[in-house]
């Protein structure tokens, strides 16, 4: 039922695609080099927090240009991290599948740009819909086969990691040699709650997340027990594994019982998360 399911969910898709390619679709000429950007728009209305960290660096770059404004289309729950913490002009909000009566409010605010950035590597038919509507001089994607994309960075790009995109559409732009630090939000209240709850455990400890979002990025159970009999034999001592619990899907911890140095237990789920701690910060665990 659910193979059923997705082939005609992937079917509807396509025909909407095609439909909006041809509505909204047209061509344009191809440039390399992009000069006098004022203001740069980037479309993240589909960002997650691990995407949007990578983007960080960006803003900061992009000021070598001088005075341009870095502007970002996000949802209402991403909007503070791109406000607050990497330094965007202004945040256009949205919610995350707007109408069409939506976008052309949204695209009619927003007014004439010069760079409008989408990085998917296939350009749906709510994006077309936005590119269209969009008053871009130039357009930068990772779907070449978009008419409307005239700086195309899906070949130059291929096979590369998403920073190192990032880092050809900043050499369009005439920025070589780019700082690519990312700017990794802090929170001294999550901070202190992490120790507390490490308090008393004996280290190393590594937290392992295997689930996403979507059912493709969620590692599977062989995957997970794999992953864990490398950590096993590459660390010394007792190790700690611990996983968020979601429901439904408690029996995946059981994969964490590979032998009596491991010592398996659960991450409550907090009433309420926040945009700073999507879940628990491993990079502060280790």
């Amino acid at each position: 039922m659910r193979i059923a399911l997705n082939y005609v969910r992937a079917s509807r898709d396509r025909i909407r695609q095609r439909i909006s390619r041809w509505r909204y679709d047209e061509p344009r000429p191809k440039v390399d080099k992009l000069s006098g950007l004022q203001r740069i728009l980037f479309v993240r209305w589909d960002a997650k927090w691990g995407d949007s960290v990578i983007f960080s660096f960006m803003c900061r770059e992009l000021r070598k240009l001088g005075p341009v404004s870095i502007e970002v289309i996000a949802t209402p729950d991403m909007a503070p991290l791109f406000r607050d913490h990497f330094g965007v002009d202004v945040v256009h909000e949205i919610r995350k599948r707007p109408r069409s009566a939506e976008i052309r409010e949204l695209t009619a605010a927003i007014g004439s740009i010069d760079l409008a950035v989408h990085f998917s590597t296939l350009i749906k038919s709510r994006d077309m819909f936005l590119l269209h509507c969009l008053q871009a001089r130039h357009t930068a994607s990772l779907d070449d086969s978009v008419g409307l994309v005239d700086v195309p960075l899906g070949a130059a790009t291929a096979g590369l990691h998403m920073e190192d995109k990032y880092l050809e559409l900043l050499r369009c732009c005439g920025i070589e040699d780019a700082d690519r630090q990312y700017l990794v939000p802090r929170s001294r209240d999550h901070e202190e709650r992490v120790s507390v709850f490490l308090g008393g455990r004996e280290a190393p400890f590594v937290a392992i997340n295997p689930f996403s979002k979507g059912r493709a990025k969620t590692l599977n159970p062989e995957t997970t027990r794999r992953l864990i009999d490398m950590l096993l034999a590459r660390l010394p001592g007792t190790m700690s594994v611990c996983s968020r619990h979601l429901a439904g899907r408690a029996r995946w911890l059981q994969f964490a019982e590979t032998g009596r140095k491991v010592a398996a237990f659960t991450i409550p789920r907090p009433a309420r998360s926040t945009i700073t701690l999507p879940c628990w910060p491993v990079p502060m665990l280790w």
